[in-house]
């Protein structure tokens, strides 16, 4: 048989009857041997989620329901129905057949073990060896074939010591440590620069040819799908439709552009210098790689300032430095007009509430078993601020949500949903500037194109000051009235 995957009205609906909320309604598709697949929908469409299922990961919460057929057609062997197979046949099937790039390489890698060590983790539940030279030979090929070298290097490599490509990178030898016969690819370009990105897609037509690999790839841009994929279907609400929906971001209007002498600067950079300090040996000497050398910047009151660069230019230092996060710089900092050096502990508080951040990685900045509504509980009482529930409910409405999401966890939440709550979360306090770093880059049009109109009208009925932090030149052009370049050194 040519299938390798046959998927027939699936169905996954969540909650407690008779009040169950049906997140995929009546999927069908099939995956060829040697296809790529391409699942195309905007943010909370139920591309992860149809994932989930084909993997059988949705049986770890309660009150979820899966029916239909998920059949996958081992080479030489029975086939496989995922929906009603057993608990040790999903295991087979996940450590054998499959394996996956997940979108959240934070969430997916961890920080305290180096990446040959969890990359040798795969090879060994794979082929049931121990801690061996052989499992670190295969592990140091399956680095050279996603093109990190010198390998042995980067065995000994920690997460935070690689850039986000290079990271990309480590997950997608991580998911061909099992040797696959199919791969899905969920989002594997998310949050990388344009030209990052052509690299991962190379690297998977190249790794697709030379193993012989099925691949569902899911992903939000058309122009990746039209290139990567031979086919694509699309879904939207949990059910695949035959229409090509593409987004609205070529339908925003660009701002009209203002005169900086008429808006008094809120911050000033000057002279900024930062270097980062590498890991070395005990008995070497401590080395560190410049970021930022001799940078300025002006931020001006109620206006919307773009920083556009390359991955690993510096953008998110510039923001940490600002947001008072990071004060390991060289340079002057001033804060409407005062250094920040000589400010007080209570000046540093009320710098921090009037100034607030949302970071690129949503998921990561919620806490995972935390309500919406205790998030936002918490930030009220932190602030000792006086806030009802219908003042929250309206706060949600401006963002373009509504109150049944308050009750949700993170991992219910879409990826714009989530950067939409964040933006409401920075809006409680009604702080002076609001930084935005990379918060639509993981986004499809049509989510870029509502998240750019919210924090247009903030910009516009409450002259909210904005700092944009984009590698999109695009979106920057789209939402800022004035653009900055940094580039990498």
């Amino acid at each position: 048989m040519n299938t390798i995957l046959d998927i027939k009205n699936l169905n996954f609906s969540i909650g407690k009857p008779p009040e169950q909320s049906l997140l995929l309604s009546d999927i069908s598709f099939d995956i060829s041997r040697g296809e790529v697949l391409g699942l195309v929908g905007e943010s909370g469409s139920g591309k992860s989620m149809t994932l989930r299922c084909i993997l059988r990961l949705v049986e770890m919460y309660p009150y979820n329901t899966i029916t239909g057929d998920i059949v996958y057609h081992a080479i030489d062997e029975d086939a496989i129905d995922i929906v009603s197979a057993s608990e040790s046949e999903i295991i087979g099937y996940r450590r054998n057949e499959v394996g996956i790039i997940f979108q959240q390489s934070a969430q997916v890698l961890n920080p305290s073990i180096s990446i040959g060590d969890q990359i040798n983790e795969r090879v060994s539940l794979r082929y049931r060896m121990g801690r061996t030279l052989d499992n670190k030979d295969r592990v140091i090929a399956l680095l050279d074939e996603v093109l990190l070298s010198p390998a042995v290097d980067f065995c000994d490599r920690y997460p935070h010591e690689l850039s986000g490509g290079q990271l990309q990178r480590a997950l997608i030898a991580m998911a061909l440590a099992n040797d696959p016969r199919l791969l899905l690819a969920d989002e594997p370009t998310f949050n990388l620069d344009k030209a990052t990105e052509n690299e991962i897609i190379d690297l998977l037509l190249s790794i697709k040819k030379d193993r012989e690999l099925s691949i569902l790839f899911v992903s939000h841009d058309m122009d990746l799908v039209d290139r990567f994929c031979d086919r694509y279907i699309t879904i939207s609400n949990g059910m695949i439709i035959n229409a090509d929906s593409r987004g609205e971001l070529s339908e925003v209007v660009p701002p009209i552009c203002v005169s900086e002498d008429d808006h008094q600067p809120i911050v000033i950079l000057r002279h900024i210098n930062k270097a980062y300090k590498k890991s070395t040996a005990l008995w070497k000497a401590e080395q560190s790689q410049a970021v930022l050398e001799d940078y300025n910047l002006n931020i001006n009151k109620g206006i919307i300032t773009g920083l556009v660069g390359p991955s690993g230019c510096g953008k998110s230092t510039v923001a940490k430095i600002i947001a008072g996060i990071d004060y390991e710089y060289d340079g002057e900092y001033l804060l409407n007009g005062e250094n920040v050096r000589a400010f007080r502990k209570s000046d540093l508080n009320q710098m921090r509430r009037s100034i607030q951040i949302i970071f690129q990685d949503s998921y990561s900045a919620m806490p995972p078993h935390m309500p919406v509504i205790d998030l936002f509980d918490h930030v009220i009482s932190a602030h000792k601020l006086d806030y009802s529930r219908a003042q929250i409910i309206e706060l949600l409405s401006d963002v373009g949500l509504e109150e049944g999401l308050l009750d949700r966890l993170p991992h219910q939440l879409s990826g714009g949903q989530r950067q939409r709550l964040l933006i409401a979360k920075a809006l409680i306090v009604q702080p002076d500037l609001l930084i935005c770093d990379e918060i639509v880059s993981s986004l499809d049009d049509k989510n870029k194109a509502s998240v750019i109109d919210i924090l247009r009208q903030i910009n516009v009925n409450q002259g909210l000051t904005i700092l944009f932090i984009s590698h999109d030149k695009k979106v920057v052009n789209l939402l800022c009235h004035k653009v900055h370049q940094l580039n990498a050194l």
